[in-house]
């Protein structure tokens, strides 16, 4: 189907296209920011004796793409590393790409490795070693370093976590009406293997609460991406906050995102209580007009039913309606 060419006021539902979008299945970038705790040093430690610089604070963000597992270790690629240092007045770009490895046989490891270009100065190897950690993923937690905090280094501890929400919304259609069955659709990338299913929706007022439930209690520690639909049905011309939780084997729900959406009434609906299209028309050009500030004299109006259809008229993709509009 054609699309729709944007006009000054649309009567009526918007156009739109009946396909729901396919679940997110290939690997994505998950985009890190850094959080408080990040910081960076650099001077001498241990056993040398040169001047040690405070610790500063760093920000920013980088990519973590899921790259791979070995069967022992899940291993990621960070790439579009992308930091500020700020050591007085003055900053200092942190740029550059790595990997992330989390697993292990028998205890859990982790093992962060970057190259990184600290403003105008050549790329230097930071490695953390493997060393226990990693239980906290998706969050980072690890310090990297040139020397292993040996007399002059350059030493950074990293605090990361997925920004934003963990559920995105897609709500079906985008533009909902009375008339419309709606779904909403949760997807993402989740921490781990658990990811939400067995949804539960329950309306209050104008919120919808969707409760997820997994009952898994080994979860691989791989980023997962998933998709899951649920029904709303109709509701009533309003705005709403849908709700999304998720409670994993038995343990208390937590909100994982929400988005607002409005339910609209339509101002056209093709005919009017007498069945006649063009006076159903007519009144509906009038209070659109009215909306109108009084300086505008020319209007254009499309008029297109939610699927493309028109009221029962066969073959009629849309109308387009030029008045010249006056006011006392």
């Amino acid at each position: 189907m054609p699309r729709r060419p944007l006009v000054s006021a649309i009567i009526g539902f918007a156009l739109t296209l009946g396909l729901t979008a396919q679940a997110r299945v290939a690997a994505a970038p998950t985009v890190y920011r850094l959080e408080p705790g990040t910081t960076f040093q650099q001077g001498c430690f241990p056993p040398c004796l040169c001047p040690l610089l405070q610790e500063v604070s760093v920000r920013g963000t980088f990519n973590l793409t899921p790259a791979g597992f070995d069967g022992l270790f899940n291993t990621y690629a960070i790439t579009d590393v992308s930091w500020i240092v700020s050591i007085g007045s003055a900053d200092l770009r942190i740029t550059g790409s790595g990997t992330y490895r989390v697993g292990g046989e028998v205890a859990l490891l982790h093992r962060m490795e970057l190259d990184l270009k600290v403003g105008e100065q050549p790329s230097q190897h930071f490695d953390s070693g493997l060393i226990p950690g990693g239980s906290g993923f998706p969050k980072i937690q690890t310090t990297i370093s040139m020397n292993r905090q040996y007399c002059y280094d350059r030493v950074i501890v990293v605090n990361a976590a997925p920004e934003g929400r963990i559920a995105q919304f897609e709500i079906i259609p985008p533009h909902p009406t009375p008339a419309d069955d709606i779904s909403i659709r949760l997807f993402g990338t989740w921490p781990d293997s658990c990811v939400p299913q067995d949804a539960k929706v329950s309306i209050a007022g104008r919120e919808i609460r969707i409760d997820t439930f997994n009952p898994g209690r080994v979860c691989l520690l791989v980023l997962t991406p998933w998709s899951l639909k649920v029904s709303i049905g109709q509701l009533a011309a309003d705005t709403y906050q849908a709700v999304a939780t998720h409670s994993q084997a038995g343990g208390p729900p937590q909100e994982i995102g929400r988005e607002g959406f409005t339910v609209a009434a339509p101002l056209f609906t093709g005919r009017d209580e007498t069945g006649n299209f063009q006076r159903a028309l007519e009144d509906a050009i009038r209070q659109a007009q009215s909306a109108v500030p009084c300086c505008d004299r020319l209007l254009t109006y499309q008029v297109v039913d939610i699927r493309g259809q028109l009221g029962g008229f066969a073959g009629l993709n849309s109308i387009e309606v030029t008045i010249q509009a006056s006011w006392e």
